[in-house]
Order: structure tokens, then sequence, then C-alpha cells
């Protein structure tokens, strides 16, 4: 985990959002801490309460909600951050699970039978367990978020940009057929490095759709390089030998062109300013449903950028939930431009 990405994770007390619970219902209360920026194994330490008796066991998951950028508008989804279990006593448990960055982190906390000694078990007939499952959601991040999401906004564009300029090189040398024999070994082992940095890039904690887009552009294009395929010597896609001469698509389904692999890698910045814009939404809500000075002067700040220039205006000016909830709406469906450009590096 890079330097700036440590740094949002400035150690803070998190209160999780609980459903409402029923008045005969065992109640949890559970709060989080995020790591000390320097801590060389970040961990996202969890303290609860909950009445249970010594010894109870409970299964402890956490996931992280990232974007994914699909079928044109920006989706949430989580992937799985790691599950341990955690020991009742004196009606109190505490844990540590790995995080890898900032991010709003989803935890399950589930009384299984399976796991409990006969004690435990025989105690709690006269006290049933009901619910045996609760759920929390945590915003893991700091006040100097925003400012790493202005340098790390900055960052993708660069790559998307080599990563551009990369699909050019891949053009040029598969002009002609000799051309291609005679230089691919050259141009597949520079974006053998390129592809390499994308797999290590620290852009995946805050942009994740953006870098996807330009990391499988890369990986595509390395990965059937072997199977470029010319037609009277001029460049005619990939083709799968072992699959009756098919032709290969793209990551995304579409015609194996270096016009589309140039336009995924544009397209990117446009999708990075979108994430920016959520990211904004989504601190909203962890800053008690109100923006920063901080957030509304990034905004500001990256007003012109493809993806937040749209949405500029009505972030700056959020005031309530219901606004917050209409503009996420907003960002995610918005249509990119057809080949909008990143704008150009100051």
């Amino acid at each position: 985990m890079t330097r700036a990405i440590a740094a949002i994770l400035g150690t803070a007390l998190l209160a999780g959002a609980v459903p409402a619970q029923q008045e005969n219902e065992t109640k949890m209360a559970l709060a989080a801490k995020v790591p000390n920026p320097r801590a060389k194994r970040p961990l996202l330490q969890c303290d609860g309460q909950v009445p249970l008796p010594d010894m109870s066991v409970l299964f402890v998951s956490v996931a992280r909600s990232y974007e994914n950028w699909s079928g044109g508008r920006l989706e949430p989804a989580q992937s799985g951050a790691g599950g341990l279990m955690a020991q009742v006593k004196e009606r109190k448990f505490s844990l540590g699970n790995p995080i890898d960055g900032p991010g709003l982190f989803d935890v399950r906390v589930d009384f299984r039978e399976e796991l409990q000694n006969p004690k435990v078990m025989e105690f709690l007939k006269k006290t049933p367990v009901q619910p045996r499952s609760w759920r929390f959601t945590f915003s893991a991040w700091n006040d100097e978020l925003v400012q790493a999401l202005i340098s790390n906004l900055q960052e993708m564009d660069s790559l998307a940009q080599e990563a551009g300029e990369m699909v050019k090189k891949f053009e040029q040398a598969c002009a002609k057929e000799e051309t291609w024999k005679t230089t691919s070994k050259e141009v597949t082992a520079e974006n053998f490095k390129l592809l390499k940095r994308c797999e290590q890039s620290g852009l995946k904690a805050l942009y994740p759709a953006a870098l996807t887009q330009v990391h499988y552009s890369v990986r595509n294009l390395q990965g059937n390089s072997p199977y470029f395929s010319f037609d009277a010597g001029k460049f005619a896609g990939a083709t799968s030998y072992h699959a009756d001469n098919q032709k290969l698509k793209t990551f995304r389904e579409e015609d194996f062109t270096f016009e589309n692999f140039k336009r995924y890698c544009q397209e990117a910045s446009s999708v990075a300013g979108r994430e920016f814009s959520l990211w904004i939404v989504k601190d909203f809500f962890r800053n008690n449903k109100q923006l920063s000075s901080d957030a509304a002067e990034a905004v500001k700040q990256m007003k012109a950028h493809p993806g937040v220039a749209d949405f500029a205006e009505r972030l700056v000016a959020l005031k309530t939930e219901d606004e917050a909830k209409i503009l996420e709406r907003d960002i995610r469906a918005a249509k990119l431009a057809p080949g909008q450009a990143p704008p150009p590096n100051k």
C-alpha cells in the first residue's frame, strides 16, 4: 500500500450503521478503528459488545466495496476482505482484519451453532439468540482522502495516456505483417513492463473501475499478441487457432481493433472522473451529511476533468441526503462521450 493511501487510513473511531432492532432481539454494537498510517500491516480493528455468555464464538466476515464499469455505467460491487472468528468475554469481543486501502467496508457478524461448545448452547436454551446475524457498514478513511483523490486522478490520467500510446505502438508495428514480425518482440517486452505496473498499481484503491479499463486493455493486447493475424499483409485482428480460426474479441466483447483499445484508454479518464465524483458523495455521508471545505475545494480544482465537469456544480452545492442519493444515481448512469480524451498533463 502506497504512503498516500496509508495516510488516508488515519486512526479514527467509526460507528457502524445498523438496522432497527426489535425489543426482544439480541442487540449488538460494533465500532471500528482504522489503522495508524505507519502500520506495516493495516488492520480494520473491530470492537463489539453483545449480551452473549463467555466463550461464545462469532464468525466475522469483512467485504470491501468498489466500483465496477459495466454496461456503460458504474456499478457498486463487493470483494471479500477476510473472515475471522472472535470469542466473547464479559460481553465483549474484538479482532483486527487486514485491509488494503480506504473504502466502504461491510462487516457481518454471525452466531453459528456449529462453532459453539455444549455449555454455551445449554445456557442459550433459556435465552435464544435472535437474530443470529448482524451487519454494519464503515466508511474507513479520514479527511486526507480528498487530496489523495486529486493526485491519484492525475496519476490515473497519465497511466491512461501511456496505455493509449502503447496501443498506437502496437498499431504501428502491425501496419504490415513483416513489420510485426521484426518488431513484435520489442513491443511486447515494453508492454509487459506496463502490464506489471498496472497489476501493482496503488490506483486500485481509489480508481478500480478506471484502472481495470487500462489494465485489461494492456493485458488483452499482451495475451492475444501471439494470435495476431494478417490478411494480404494487413492486420486482421486476433484469431484463435484452437477454435476453428474464430476471431477473438476484446475483454468488452467487441471487435479486436486498435481503435477500440484506444477508445478504452481514452474513456478510462472519464470513468475515473466519475469515480472521483462518487467519492465526494461518499465523503458527504461519512462527514455527517455535510460537504467538507476540502472536498468542495477538490471539486473546484478538478471541475474541468471529464466525469467531474458534468456534476461539479451539484457536488459543491450538496446539502441534503436526498440530493446526494439522486446525484449518486445520476453519476452512475451518466453516459460517456464517445472517444472522450483525458485532459493534457500540466
